[in-house]
């Protein structure tokens, strides 16, 4: 809306503060971030809104540690990357919970944990944002935020048509429902 433009995005802010509380709820002392940095037209990195809730949820109870943070760009292989140096670098203090701000990237720091034969979720719980297909054919099942996409596209296209029918003439922000799905990779 900063921009006079319609739009329509998911909630981040309720599933961030939902993916804390049920990994402290399950026991979780530390929790690690799987983050992902995107590069605006400008070429400056952008911080993604669920990275900052995450950050801001853990800091009000003096709980958020950088060390624990490692960052991709929204790939599988970067998933994969972030989880193989987190493995490397914390070694035995590896948190048991970690959020992946994306479902590629979680897939793929699932991986790099079954080639370093950690369990997941027995030893490792992950959760991760989007609710990709695959995701839930994987072994174990992703655990992840479900995003309303078809009622994303249902709203963009009728804002679209009010737009350019004339009937919506200022800019609207709707913000659509997530929902948490626990599957197999968290405890």
């Amino acid at each position: 809306m900063k921009y006079g433009i319609s739009c329509i995005t998911a909630d981040y802010s309720s599933p961030v503060k939902e993916i804390i509380s049920y990994f402290k709820e399950h026991n979780h002392q530390q929790i690690g971030l799987i983050d992902g940095i995107s590069n605006s037209h400008n070429k400056r990195d952008f911080l993604d809104p669920r990275s900052i809730i995450f950050r801001e949820e853990l800091q009000k109870n003096n709980e958020l540690d950088e060390k624990l943070i490692f960052t991709g760009d929204f790939s599988i292989e970067s998933g994969y990357q972030a989880m193989k140096t987190a493995i490397e670098t914390l070694g035995p203090n590896l948190p048991t919970a970690f959020f992946a701000i994306s479902d590629t990237m979680a897939l793929g720091a699932l991986r790099a944990l079954n080639e370093a034969q950690i369990s997941v979720p027995d030893d490792i719980s992950i959760i991760g944002f989007g609710d990709l297909e695959v995701g839930q054919y994987f072994s174990p099942s992703l655990s992840t935020v479900q995003l309303s996409k078809r009622q994303m596209g249902t709203l963009g296209a009728m804002t679209l048509q009010n737009i350019m029918n004339g009937i919506q003439t200022d800019p609207i922000n709707i913000v659509t429902a997530t929902k948490l799905v626990i599957r197999e990779s968290s405890k």
